[in-house]
């Protein structure tokens, strides 16, 4: 997988993503491995080789996100002016990530501002289609939890009184 298959970078300059690609380095890392944790300072962009990460919010590490899908990329607080990450990514299994420096990256969108542009928009793409996806499971978990089972174990919606 090379990273001028990713949803992302797909389509854009060759000379962007040339430079994207040289001054990006790839990383196999175990199963278990932080590449970051909440908080800390935001340097690097991530685009998934192989593998699987789980990103995670909070004290207790609730999942929020798996990345599993190859051209995926993560990692976007250091795209957005955000000096943190908002979540910790761990490796579910054995994983393959391109990463690229923060700096790097925003000199190649300045250097390539038509297709610096495209990719930006393409990032807050995916990061609305996560949150919408974010939003549904945050109103199934409510749903469920308003649910009344009379007693048979089952979730069942509300019954409205007759």
């Amino acid at each position: 997988m090379l990273i001028t298959q990713a949803e992302l970078f797909w389509g854009l300059n060759h000379d962007f993503v040339e430079q994207v690609m040289a001054d990006a380095s790839k990383e196999t890392r175990s199963e278990g491995d932080i590449l970051f944790l909440t908080g800390e300072k935001a340097d690097y962009f991530y685009t998934l080789i192989k593998g699987r990460v789980k990103l995670s919010i909070g004290e207790n590490g609730r999942m929020v996100f798996v990345v599993s899908r190859a051209g995926e990329s993560f990692g976007w607080s250091s795209l957005v002016d955000r000096n943190e990450y908002s979540a910790s990514a761990e490796c579910v299994d054995t994983t393959t990530v391109v990463k690229i420096k923060r700096e790097q990256l925003e000199a190649i969108c300045s250097k390539f501002p038509h297709d610096g542009y495209i990719f930006m928009k393409r990032v807050a793409g995916m990061l609305g289609r996560r949150l919408l996806k974010s939003y549904g499971m945050s109103l199934s978990l409510q749903h469920a939890a308003e649910a009344t089972s009379h007693g048979t174990d089952q979730i069942v919606g509300h019954a409205t009184p007759e």
